[in-house]
């Protein structure tokens, strides 16, 4: 009986750490803790990597999430215009010539995704070439990216870590009541 009690006193605090928003692995080797952030320029929240740095309102330097600190990028925007319109400001700043199909969804907490995943060089930052995966959804009035991008050698050796922060992002990406100021 006893050990029935301890068996449920372990996973009651399992669960109460759990619901309560913390993380008992998070200092686990390979695990990304991450952070909650609202954008109301934007328009949105969600989560990003918590050693993610701001570079403008919508870009986050997660560099340190590999072990050599090469450059690695996390976009997560509200963009006013249609689909098309991303598509093409995509093709002008980053030296690809036609947009590829989706390779499938993500059905997130508030929003189904369209996700996506090709080589590019950005225009922006240089001749570097990026592996980037990206994921696209809409509503009425706007459309959404949410885009992790890093070096190709990079991204094969890290991909069990971007992939977790880039599903931690789509799932808890939502779209807010924008600021009217």
């Amino acid at each position: 009986m006893r050990m029935y009690l301890r068996i449920l006193l372990i996973l009651w605090i399992f669960l109460v750490t759990s619901a309560c928003g913390g993380n008992l692995f998070a200092n686990r080797p390979g695990s990304i803790p991450m952070q909650p952030y609202t954008n109301e320029e934007l328009g949105i929240r969600g989560v990003r990597p918590f050693y993610c740095n701001p570079m403008s309102l919508d870009t986050y330097d997660c560099s340190s999430l590999n072990s050599n600190n090469s450059l690695v990028i996390m976009n997560q925007i509200a963009y006013p215009g249609t689909r098309q319109d991303l598509f093409n400001l995509l093709l002008e700043q980053n030296e690809i010539s036609d947009f590829p199909p989706p390779l499938g969804t993500y059905q997130g907490g508030s929003l189904t995704w369209e996700l996506y995943e090709f080589d590019i060089a950005n225009k922006i930052i240089g001749p570097t070439i990026f592996h980037s995966r990206l994921a696209l959804a809409e509503d009425q009035s706007r459309i959404y990216l949410v885009a992790l991008a890093a070096l190709p050698h990079d991204y094969q050796l890290n991909l069990a870590l971007y992939q977790s922060a880039f599903e931690h992002s789509l799932y808890a990406f939502e779209p807010i009541e924008q600021d009217k100021e």
